[in-house]
């Protein structure tokens, strides 16, 4: 049962505008939501191909990705949708639709097509972070080298481990990777040929790939195990789009004309083909996972919902967003990097991480659980280690503020002495009484001095 404080208080917060013709029980399992036409909009499809609608207000959309329940349309430049095809308010209009985008089970939103620089060795290019309503949170700056078009990243997925994020760059040859649970540069995965564009990522390690004259299902070590034949006869028209259908066991490629193609994945056999009014994206409505309840934040922050017990929660303004009860926050900017200090008593040692929790006074008490990793020495053993090196549980009372210092394992203090400097992965989880969690993450920089 849901306490009091926990019920969101949303209704009078949301704009809802729905599907245009569309049936009144929401968006089905297995449609396609896709953008496209001129001017741009989102229509939904069933998975033969007859139309069930527009989605209004929805002129201007590019890339489309669903959060991980699938109760959430995310459309940079147009807007974010619910599972009726109503328009929840968002700053999602004025985010460039440039490349792909894909949503952790968090509800963070990754998005590609930022400007890129270097050339195919010294390639660098950003992919952008930012909250499930469009606020940007920071980002990651990736390697974009190899044989490509364009230098920019154009398409992501993230993986099952929710760190791993497979990328590829417009045009491009290889398929890249970069943990951004540690921020770091991972061994590319393989490639499907060239010039491709767009990827997904299997639950099962796989990677579905579309290029110019094909597709191809890359296995879990990254050697191409199938090949799918360009929707077009004769191959004429190029793949750019790709979409996991909601069966688990075909495959959707699409090309920039609007012609879009299912095939099995473990065959390679083509299924389904039919033709939509150009493409800009495309993605499949696949509600697999029941999501979590709404998560309680302080009026004027960020929320998103997760398919897990636990929900991420920025506290950047938003403006004009969902409204909630209060919770605890957490008093560290999002991906700001705290300067931790090392604290002796006794044998052991402590870390204060500099990051403070505020429990709100009208309430329950609240509590923090916090555990903190680092990852191996250099970029192939980070990749490949992650150390937990201590965790805490304390509890915070209502109107009270509690800085967060940890004791450190004997095997986290003893790899932490090693070096002149550490990066420290802190992963907070705060709750009010027996309300949902709210996690967060964040790294806490910390410069070891020995005696001289």
């Amino acid at each position: 049962m849901r306490s009091a404080y926990a019920i969101a208080a949303v209704a009078a917060a949301v704009l809802t505008v729905g599907l245009q013709s569309a049936a009144a029980d929401g968006i089905d399992r297995g449609d396609l939501l896709v953008s496209g036409g001129n001017p741009s909009v989102i229509t939904r499809y069933a998975p033969d191909g007859t139309a069930k609608g527009t989605l209004a207000h929805s002129d201007g959309a590019g890339p489309l990705c669903f959060d991980r329940s699938s109760e959430h349309l995310v459309a940079p430049g147009a807007g974010l949708y619910d599972s009726t095809g109503a328009r929840l308010r968002s700053a999602w209009a004025s985010v460039s639709p440039v490349g792909d985008c894909t949503v952790d089970k968090a509800g963070n939103v990754y998005l590609a097509g930022a400007p890129s620089t270097g050339d195919n060795v010294t390639g660098h290019a950003p992919i952008r972070k930012f909250d499930l309503t469009g606020h940007e949170l920071g980002s990651y700056d990736v390697a974009a080298t190899g044989l490509t078009y364009t230098r920019a990243v154009y398409s992501l997925d993230l993986a099952p481990d929710q760190c791993t994020m497979y990328y590829g760059l417009g045009g491009g040859e290889d398929i890249l990777r970069y943990d951004v649970c540690t921020h770091t540069q991972l061994p590319g995965f393989g490639s499907a040929g060239f010039p491709c564009d767009q990827l997904r990522v299997r639950p099962n390690g796989e990677v579905a790939v579309t290029c110019d004259s094909h597709g191809a299902l890359l296995d879990a070590s990254g050697n191409r195990a199938v090949y799918f034949a360009n929707p077009s006869d004769p191959p004429n028209v190029y793949g750019r789009f790709a979409a996991l259908d909601a069966d688990g066991k075909s495959f959707w490629m699409g090309t920039v004309a609007g012609l879009l193609a299912r095939y099995d994945i473990a065959s390679g056999q083509r299924l389904d083909r039919w033709n939509a009014a150009g493409l800009s994206g495309v993605a499949v409505y696949d509600p697999s996972v029941t999501p979590a309840p709404p998560t309680d934040t302080s009026p004027g922050t960020t929320t998103s919902q997760s398919t897990s017990a636990t929900t991420m929660v920025d506290p950047a303004p938003v403006t004009g967003g969902m409204l909630f009860s209060s919770a605890p926050s957490l008093d560290i900017p999002a991906f700001e990097v705290a300067h931790g200090r090392l604290l002796t008593s006794g044998g052991s040692l402590r870390l204060d991480t500099g990051l403070q929790v505020t429990c709100p006074a009208a309430g329950p008490r609240c509590s923090a659980d916090v555990t903190l990793t680092v990852a191996g020495a250099g970029a192939r053993a980070a990749a490949a280690s992650v150390t937990r090196i201590g965790t805490l549980s304390t509890k915070i009372a209502p109107g009270a503020k509690a800085r967060l210092v940890v004791r450190l394992s004997k095997k986290g203090a003893a790899l932490v002495r090693k070096r002149s400097a550490v990066t420290i992965a802190a992963r907070v989880s705060i709750r009010a009484g027996h309300g949902p969690a709210v996690v967060r993450r964040t790294s806490v920089r910390v410069l070891v001095r020995r005696p001289r």
